[in-house]
């Protein structure tokens, strides 16, 4: 075996081991780490497997960073909430200057916390970071609301409002792409994107009533469409492989995907009447994985899930992990076991130079 293959051979058992792992449709939930007495809110996991949400009881609300082995940090003092993650560790949120007023921060683990509201409007709220830095957000205390997407070459764009009562934003690719949802004058809503470079476009403006949920780093569009009398139907969309339903939400089972990732995995929570709820995984290929009791907000492009079990008093913050099945096992087992001939013939083949 040269130099370039031996240097290949633990990307492959790489590629191979998280191939198997983006195929499981079984997961394991584990604990996040919480100080005795609060409750965790998990809003947004990246792929770094961090997380990042607010910690409650403290007293106050106070910006939680979990990293990949469950380790809490508070890297924010006062009170504070934080909503995005990027790729990166950058966190957006608010943290609280004086008592009713809020401002809009990026924190950085290089940089620490960056108060955004000396170069933003003081309404701005910001919701969304991508890896490349730039954010989107939300301008107005009250109605009407708009959204703006910022980045630090062309500082604040504001996304038009010609025809349309609010705007709110859903998230941000990795591309610039700002998901969201417009209302428009007769009380309904239509599901937007929008790039700087060919400003909005109205998805399915022929629906009585749509709305974007959110949108992955790499542009998959989770969204909800009226279907008449109380029911919804949940779709991810792609400009490569168009509209795709994930199922429909009825006064008997109510669906609530809150996050989709790459590879058009969503998560989300759902109930029934009498029922508690329950966190789930809808994948193309397997359909819906109930992951148990408990509220998924976010899901990254491993597949990981972060969310929260118990109610607003028990609140625990939990990582829900897909793990392979035994067929999966075998699968990479059987990849694995050319590798570890070639390694055993190599070693034999050294062995005897050795002793030549």
């Amino acid at each position: 075996m040269n130099a370039c293959a031996r240097r290949a051979v633990p990307v492959m058992l790489l590629l191979l081991f998280a191939a198997v792992l983006a195929h499981g449709d079984a997961y394991q939930m584990r604990y996040l780490d919480m100080p005795e007495g609060s409750t965790g809110e998990p809003r947004a996991i990246n792929d770094l497997g961090q997380v990042v949400g607010e910690i409650w009881g403290l007293p106050v609300p106070t910006v939680a960073l979990w990293d990949s082995a469950g380790r809490l940090s508070m890297p924010i003092s006062g009170t504070a909430w934080a909503y995005d993650i990027s790729n990166h560790g950058q966190v957006v949120g608010l943290f609280q200057a004086s008592p009713g007023y809020s401002h809009p921060f990026v924190w950085s683990p290089d940089t620490g916390t960056t108060d955004l509201s000396t170069t933003l409007p003081l309404s701005a709220e910001v919701l969304y970071i991508n890896t490349n830095g730039q954010m989107a957000g939300t301008i107005g205390f009250v109605s009407p609301y708009q959204s703006f997407a910022w980045d630090s070459t062309s500082g604040i764009t504001y996304l038009p409002m010609i025809g349309y009562e609010n705007s709110y934003p859903m998230g941000i690719s990795d591309s610039g792409v700002v998901a969201g949802t417009v209302n428009l004058p007769d009380h309904t809503g239509r599901a937007f994107t929008w790039t700087a470079q060919g400003g909005m476009t109205i998805l399915f403006p022929d629906d009585p009533w749509n709305a974007a949920r959110a949108i992955s780093t790499g542009g998959v569009l989770l969204g909800a469409s009226s279907l008449g009398s109380g029911v919804a139907e949940w779709f991810i969309w792609s400009t490569e492989y168009g509209k795709v339903t994930i199922g429909t939400s009825t006064e008997q089972r109510s669906l609530w995907p809150n996050a989709v990732n790459d590879q058009g995995q969503v998560a989300g929570t759902m109930w029934s009447p009498g029922e508690g709820e329950k966190a789930f995984v809808w994948d193309p290929e397997t359909g819906i994985t109930t992951l148990g009791e408990g509220r998924a907000r976010d899901i990254n492009n491993s597949g990981w899930v972060a969310g929260t079990v118990g109610n607003s008093q028990t609140g625990q913050a939990v990582l829900w992990e897909p793990v392979p099945e035994p067929s999966s096992l075998m699968v990479l087992g059987m990849g694995i076991l050319p590798l570890v001939r070639v390694f055993t013939r190599r070693r034999v083949r050294s062995w005897n130079q050795g002793n030549s």
